[in-house]
């Protein structure tokens, strides 16, 4: 998957179970992506 067009954004989590996104981007989260990156 081309990648090229992202920006970077330099949120982190604050607190443990936080998502690894910032919250305004949760509705736009790919479910397996989000369970992969949970997964290490």
């Amino acid at each position: 998957m081309d990648t090229s067009s992202m920006v970077v954004d330099r949120w982190s989590p604050q607190r443990p179970g936080q998502g690894w996104y910032p919250p305004r981007w949760a509705g736009y989260v790919c479910l397996t992506c989000d369970a992969a990156a949970r997964a290490f």
